[in-house]
């Protein structure tokens, strides 16, 4: 039977300098019971089941030809178990803080309007890294809007659709890059056919850093090329209430794709998507 092999992390090099001397250290001890503890390691208790911490807060596991040759009483501070054979191998884990970095990357959210939302949509569930993707309204004054409202214009809603996305796997300034792709930032209340204050193009920021990020890609890219030398009026808002739409508007396109909009405006900007970032990561 083949032994599963274990993944081994990168190590930083002040990480690779305390396992190296943890396993000095435990080769000094078959030839001296007290050697001097090295001066990289604060600490090097060997736990239960071969477990030990280094200073820092790095843990691991150390194994010695399959056989658990050193361990250490946390109370007494004593070695006991001598081995016969020391070939150590250090697996890291990661460290405390690495964990709770971990730990703080949780799913967030982008909340972005340009124009109907069935587009914007049906481009965003084909990204790799987004968990969910949903239509509504937001933006406006009215506490309980519906298509019907919003489409008067009277609300002061956009239509928008609200991304819950893996940070991990793909970035907020990565979304932007797919928002910035498949619509026109430059007309105002806009987008081809579709005219209207809930068709404009607008980022809802939910944290200072991605007003930040939204703000500096947006003075990037306006007057470039990408955009045939025209100003960008893509709008900046920190995030408000968002109103989810009538179930039928979820996943219009994926329901509805021989429909004739899906096939003039939605499709062509799906093909646009894909021939864009189809080979590229987040």
């Amino acid at each position: 039977m083949k032994q599963r092999r274990e993944h081994l992390p990168i190590l930083s090099t002040q990480t690779f300098a305390k396992l190296n001397a943890g396993v000095l250290f435990l080769r000094q001890r078959r030839h001296n019971p007290s050697p001097p503890l090295p001066p990289v390691l604060s600490s090097c208790w060997v736990w239960s089941q071969n477990r030990f911490t280094l200073s820092g807060g790095s843990r691991g596991t150390a194994r010695e030809s399959g056989i658990i040759g050193k361990s250490v009483d946390p109370s007494h501070r004593t070695w006991r178990d001598a081995a016969t054979s020391i070939t150590a191998v250090f697996i890291l884990e990661e460290t405390k803080k690495m964990d709770e970095k971990k730990q703080e990357r949780q799913p967030e959210t982008a909340t972005l309007a340009g124009g109907c939302f069935w587009c914007l949509d049906a481009v965003f569930r084909k990204v790799e890294g987004v968990l969910a993707v949903e239509s509504g309204y937001t933006g406006g004054t009215d506490p309980s809007p519906s298509y019907r409202t919003v489409c008067s214009g009277a609300t002061g809603h956009a239509e928008a659709v609200r991304i819950r996305f893996d940070p991990d796997r793909i970035s907020f300034q990565r979304l932007l890059d797919i928002f910035f792709t498949v619509h026109d930032p430059t007309t105002l209340n806009r987008q081809g056919a579709d005219v209207g204050t809930q068709y404009r193009s607008e980022i809802f920021w939910h944290t200072p850093e991605q007003e930040e990020i939204a703000r500096k890609y947006i003075e990037k890219l306006s007057g470039t090329e990408a955009v045939s030398g025209r100003k960008v009026v893509t709008a900046l808002t920190s995030a408000g209430p968002f109103y989810p739409a009538e179930d039928y508007h979820q996943d219009y396109y994926a329901r509805n794709t021989g429909q004739p909009y899906c096939q003039m405006v939605i499709r062509p900007k799906m093909e646009k998507f894909q021939k864009a970032f189809s080979s590229r990561s987040g």
